[in-house]
């Protein structure tokens, strides 16, 4: 057997090791629902809603129902949406707005919280996200 034989075998026995032996379960098993966010929009698989210009998007945590929390620029309003009837927490203080709408089958509960001086230009902003709701999550 020729050396060049050997070092090409030897190479092919180390790649062959590299392989991983089954798929990790973290890869085959994501935790949670799938939630896209497009320009404009974020879908998932309980609802959908339109995202005002600007405001950035948080999701909630993959093992609960779907909850997305959008926050506006100035990163003191935000308008959370959450699939199902949400139970506020007691130890906040209540929302400028809250609304339960049904979305197709399901409902989902939206909530605004917002600093006062601002309440009048976001209840619009507001209006236009529960608005824009639907499900099947298509625009």
């Amino acid at each position: 057997m020729s050396r060049y034989t050997r070092i090409v075998g030897l190479l092919l026995l180390l790649l062959a090791a590299c392989v991983p032996a089954q798929v990790p379960d973290q890869l085959s098993a994501t935790a949670g629902a799938s939630l896209v966010i497009t320009d404009d929009w974020v879908r998932g698989e309980s609802f959908a809603a339109q995202i005002p210009g600007g405001w950035r998007v948080v999701t909630g945590e993959a093992t609960q129902s779907q909850r997305v929390t959008l926050v506006a620029p100035d990163s003191q309003t935000t308008i959370e949406l959450q699939a199902g009837e949400a139970v506020p927490p007691s130890d906040q203080a209540p929302p400028e707005a809250r609304e339960v709408v049904r979305v197709g089958a399901g409902v989902v509960t939206a909530t605004l919280r917002t600093p006062a001086d601002q309440r009048e230009a976001m209840q619009a902003v507001f209006a236009q996200v529960v608005a824009s709701l639907n499900f099947p999550a298509t625009p």
